[in-house]
């Protein structure tokens, strides 16, 4: 199985707006918040924590979240990071897939999402201080600016904090 992944820091409503483009390629978008719900306007994603992506045909109308991944293994998720004026939790996408063509789908719409980042973190350990420069950390044009008027950027889980080196 091959898979694709891609951490970052992004406001989350850039992230529906690349979904958005995707979507208008065909792909189906299902949206969860408690549970895995067929999404048919993007602008109405408000609370929804991910997003699950399936090319062509998709039944959206599973009753969990295990029931839609039992049906739809090859979906791409992209997890929204928590988001405030005080902090902004690092987001992922990720998909593990055997289907060529699928595979092929998935790393295009990687490439085009990290082309529109930029790229390079420190990521500092609060309780030890410890530092690491990460030159392939990426993050949006919102995620910056948040960072520039002062709110931490944390990552996915955890208490890491990025510092970008436009």
């Amino acid at each position: 199985m091959a898979k694709v992944s891609l951490q970052f820091h992004a406001e989350p409503g850039e992230m529906v707006e690349l979904v958005r483009t995707w979507a208008a390629d065909g792909l189906r978008v299902a949206g969860e918040k408690a549970g895995v719900e067929p999404i048919e306007d993007l602008r109405a994603v408000a609370g929804v924590n991910r997003l699950h992506l399936v090319p062509g045909v998709a039944d959206l109308e599973a009753s969990s979240l295990e029931e839609f991944h039992r049906r739809h293994p090859e979906a791409l998720t992209i997890h929204l990071g928590e988001c405030s004026p005080e902090a902004l939790r690092e987001s992922f996408l990720g998909a593990v897939t055997d289907d060529e063509a699928v595979l092929a789908l998935w790393r295009r719409l990687r490439r085009q999402a990290a082309a529109i980042m930029h790229k390079g973190a420190w990521a500092t350990n609060p309780l030890s201080n410890a530092r690491q420069h990460y030159r392939n950390h990426h993050y949006t044009d919102g995620a910056l600016r948040l960072a520039r008027q002062g709110a931490r950027m944390l990552s996915g889980a955890g208490w890491v904090e990025y510092e970008f080196t436009p």
